[in-house]
């Protein structure tokens, strides 16, 4: 996998689960007892490990991108970091393979 393949199926995912979310809460609207994940969450989790497997992520950087920091939106100077706490920036698709790939 290059890198231009990667920041497009990292893209792809986002844009799939931002689907979902407005897909979820407008089903929430008609009825509270809604719990959602019905339309990408399948073909998401699928394309992360696929990912993950791809680029031999031992540490689930992808997750971590995807979900814990909002696809880079969250992220803050100093919430990554090297060993000696060194800021590891991780605020876009191309910022994960760059953490991925050490390049």
């Amino acid at each position: 996998m290059n890198k231009d393949l990667f920041i497009d199926t990292i893209n792809f995912i986002k844009e799939l689960n931002e689907e979902e979310n407005k897909f979820n809460t407008l089903l929430r609207e008609i009825d509270n007892e809604f719990g959602g994940g019905f339309i990408h969450s399948k073909s998401i989790n699928y394309i992360t490990g696929l990912l993950k497997l791809l680029l031999n992520d031992e540490n689930d950087w992808i997750s971590y991108y995807c979900w814990e920091i909002d696809f880079g939106r969250k992220y803050y100077e100093g919430c990554v970091t090297e060993a000696d706490d060194t800021p590891i920036p991780l605020s876009t698709p191309e910022d994960l393979w760059n953490l991925i790939t050490k390049k």
